[in-house]
């Protein structure tokens, strides 16, 4: 496999997941409501696109004539992530959601490789995953 040379290789900035969703206005109401999102322009008439940001995280919501939501557990058994985001308090972003009636599907919890995750659904499904770096194994 080839590498990249170091002064030739760019850096990566950020990344946006891109959701499709059944109504722009209505989830990024959610985003804004439940989770804290601020929400930017809507384009579209009516609105067939915005972007939803917090903290520096970016999420893209998108209706597309005849699209679906398509979330990444759609047949599947196991949990299947749309976005892994990672948190500087997930204890205090647990308080923040149950406040403000965020749909927590699973509750902060430690995973067997070192990472505390909790996990929210979205209006149209997708699945949004919490992560904080379990101080007593960050050494």
């Amino acid at each position: 496999m080839a590498s990249f040379s170091v002064a030739a290789k760019a850096q990566f900035q950020s990344i946006a997941p891109y959701f499709v969703v059944a109504d722009v206005v209505l989830s990024s109401a959610y985003y804004h409501d439940q989770l804290g999102f601020d929400v930017g322009d809507f384009f579209g008439e009516p609105p067939t696109f915005v972007i939803v940001a917090r903290d520096g995280v970016e999420l893209f919501l998108r209706r597309f004539p005849g699209g679906v939501p398509s979330p990444n557990r759609a047949g599947q058994r196991e949990t299947a992530w749309d976005a892994y985001i990672h948190v500087n308090d997930l204890d205090a972003l647990q308080r923040e959601f149950n406040e403000h009636g965020a749909r927590i599907i699973r509750v902060p919890a430690l995973t067997e490789y070192g990472i505390r995750e909790m996990e929210v659904l979205d209006p149209d499904g997708y699945i949004l995953c919490f992560a904080e770096q379990n101080p007593q194994l960050a050494r």
